[in-house]
C-alpha cells in the first residue's frame, strides 16, 4: 500500500465497498521516492522464509512462514489482477505474495519455462516440499533446500507448498469442495474436490437463474483427492455455482468469471 503517487508508475486500488476517492495535488516535488527495496520487503526477509521463482530474467518471490510486525499488514502485500498473458506471474491462491502459513497453494503462469525456483532466508523452515499438479497427470514433487534451484519444466494447473515432515492427509476423512483455482477466473478453473469412501457424486455447474450450465462429473468414486478443470470459454462473465452431490452430502460453491 502507497500514500503517495509518483509520475511514470502504474497503481491499483482495491475496495472492499463503494466509496469515493480523493486525489489532491502537493504541487511541484522536488524530493526523490526512496530507493532500493521498500521497507515492507525489508521486513518479510528477516522474518519470512523467501521463495524466488526466475524465468528468462525475469523474477518474482513469495514470502512464507513469518509473523508481520512494525505496523506492516498482509494488505501491503495484495496483488493487482493477473495479466491475460504474463511473461511470469506467480502468486498465491488469494492474490497475496505473502502468507503467515506455510501450507499454501500457488498459482504460477509463465510465457516461457522452465522456471527456476530457490528456497531462500530460510528462517522458519529448512526444507519445502513442492507439488506440481496437472490435469489428467501424476503429482509432481520438488524439494526445496536453501540455495538450491530446482525447476518446474512446463506449464501447472497449481502448485502446493508445505513444509518437509508435514502430512498431505492423502486419505481425507469427508466430503469437501475445495477452493477453485482461479477465483475470479478467465477462461479456465481448476476444481478440487476429496471423498472419504466409494460413493456416486455428481458435480455441476450453475447460473445465477439457477440454469445448469454443464455436468462435469456424474460417476462412482473411490476415496480420495479429486480435480477437474472447467473451462467456461462459451460462457459470459459472471458469477456461477459449482455444486457436488456425493452420497448425502451436498454442498455448493461460487466462482465468478471475468473476461
Amino acid at each position: 500500500a502507497v500514500q503517495e503517487l509518483h509520475p511514470g508508475r502504474g497503481y491499483f486500488l482495491k475496495a472492499s465497498a463503494a466509496g469515493t476517492i480523493r486525489i489532491s495535488s502537493a504541487g511541484n516535488v522536488t524530493g526523490k521516492e526512496k530507493s532500493g527495496k521498500s521497507l515492507a520487503q525489508d521486513e518479510v526477509q528477516n522474518s519470512f522464509d523467501r521463495l524466488t521463482f526466475e524465468a528468462e530474467g525475469i523474477t518474482q518471490h513469495l514470502f512464507i512462514g513469518g509473523r508481520l510486525s512494525g505496523g506492516w499488514n498482509r494488505e501491503n502485500f495484495a496483488l493487482p489482477p493477473q495479466p491475460p498473458r504474463p511473461d511470469l506471474d506467480v502468486r498465491l491462491a488469494d492474490d497475496y505474495r505473502l502468507s503467515e502459513s506455510d501450507s499454501v497453494t500457488v498459482s504460477l503462469e509463465a510465457a516461457e519455462f522452465p522456471v527456476a525456483v530457490t528456497l531462500e532466508n530460510a528462517v522458519n523452515n529448512d526444507e519445502y516440499r513442492l507439488t506440481l499438479f496437472r490435469e489428467g497427470q501424476k503429482p509432481e514433487i520438488l524439494t526445496l533446500q536453501p540455495g538450491t534451484e530446482s525447476y518446474i519444466n512446463k506449464p501447472v494447473d497449481y502448485l502446493s507448498l508445505m513444509p518437509v515432515g508435514e502430512t498431505a492427509g492423502e486419505l481425507p476423512e469427508t466430503v469437501e469442495l475445495k477452493p477453485s483455482y482461479p477465483n475470479p477466473f478467465n477462461p479456465a478453473t481448476t476444481i478440487r474436490y476429496a471423498i472419504p469412501e466409494q460413493m456416486q457424486v455428481t458435480l455441476e455447474v450453475y447460473d445465477l437463474l439457477g440454469q445448469k450450465v454443464t455436468r462435469l462429473v456424474d460417476k462412482e468414486h473411490s476415496a480420495g483427492n479429486y480435480q477437474i478443470r472447467f473451462n467456461a470459454s462459451d460462457l459470459s462473465s459472471g458469477i456461477y455455482f459449482v455444486q457436488i452431490l456425493a452420497g448425502s452430502h451436498q454442498e455448493v460453491q461460487k466462482i465468478t468469471l471475468i473476461k
